[in-house]
């Protein structure tokens, strides 16, 4: 939970939660806990925000920003390219959102595969 400036998530610190992002979990997973543990910050704190009773810590800088234009050819791959496993998994659970989905462009057009859901699976 940061204070509100200008600049776009730049405001200081004013309470926070530190979470671990298992390699299973797809964006959608990531955003639903992060707004699960912002209303949990939000209880917790609610009453000092009130009062005037809190303290804020700058950021440092970690934070990450990604602008819509950028989304699109981040998310394209070539229909004749090879990609590894992993590359294909990580696009896969980071586009696994709002029917986000990721981009295969071929020489006919391009086509948007739209990812439901990525489940780990055991193997015998």
């Amino acid at each position: 939970m940061h204070w509100i400036t200008e600049g776009l998530d730049e405001g200081p610190i004013i309470a926070s939660v530190r979470k671990s992002i298992e390699p299973s979990m797809t964006a959608q997973d990531v955003q639903k806990n992060s707004n699960r543990e912002s209303i949990n910050l939000l209880q917790s704190n609610i009453m000092n925000l009130m009062n005037g009773e809190w303290t804020m810590v700058q950021q440092n800088g970690r934070a990450s920003m990604h602008l819509k234009r950028d989304i699109l050819p981040a998310s394209t791959i070539e229909y004749d390219s090879q990609y590894s496993g992993d590359f294909i998994l990580r696009l896969s659970r980071a586009v696994c959102n709002k029917n986000n989905g990721f981009v295969v462009k071929t020489e006919h057009g391009s086509y948007k595969v739209v990812v439901d859901s990525v489940l780990s699976i055991e193997e015998n």
